[in-house]
């Protein structure tokens, strides 16, 4: 299932009606999403699939939002949502460096690769994903205190992870630097 902040598991879940489909096949073949092997969720999932007609895009419209408004996320609430993204992206929201992903999807990748010939994608996404997450907090971590030593060090060795030696150099090299004016700090004082 598909998860968008500030819209509820309520609201998702009567939106995901083709998961309700499979999980509804596999119950009946006596198993469930849990236990299911890929193939068996495969199965079910070429089962249940209907064959798309066309429908017109206005009718398809009125009907989501009418499946909204039945879960509580009625015409008010979207706006609401829809507000508070403009005022986040007003204020210019961060988002991270595209660069960091493809790092962190490629060392995920060789990592995964290491231990398993097959791994799916969403494992994949998973592993990278705790890869850009560390990264992002150390460095919101370090806008509070620029100057821990061990916080840079941990930013280091996590850019090395990434391949992106440059970086880990520059970052070493701000450690060697920060040590010498401290040694330079307490000699004088």
């Amino acid at each position: 299932m598909f998860e968008i902040k500030g819209v509820s598991a309520n609201v998702t879940a009567a939106f995901s009606t083709r998961s309700a489909e499979i999980e509804a096949a596999l119950s009946e073949r006596g198993t469930s999403r849990e236990e299911a092997s890929a193939a068996e969720k495969q199965v079910a999932a070429l089962d249940t699939r209907q064959a798309k007609g066309t429908t017109e895009h206005g009718s398809l419209v009125a009907d989501w939002r009418e499946t909204a408004d039945r879960a509580g996320f009625d015409a008010d609430a979207r706006l609401a949502l829809v507000r508070e993204a403009e005022t986040r992206a007003a204020n210019g929201v961060h988002l991270p460096d595209p660069s960091i992903a493809d790092r962190a999807v490629a060392h995920a990748a060789d990592k995964l690769g290491e231990r398993q010939s097959v791994f799916s994608v969403a494992v994949l996404h998973e592993e990278a994903g705790h890869l850009g997450l560390a990264l992002e907090a150390l460095n919101a971590r370090l806008k509070d205190a620029p100057g821990d030593r061990k916080l840079r060090e941990q930013r280091a060795a996590l850019y090395e992870k990434l391949g992106w030696t440059e970086e880990a150099a520059r970052e070493r090299l701000r450690l060697g630097l920060h040590q010498h004016q401290k040694t330079v700090l307490d000699e004088r004082f």
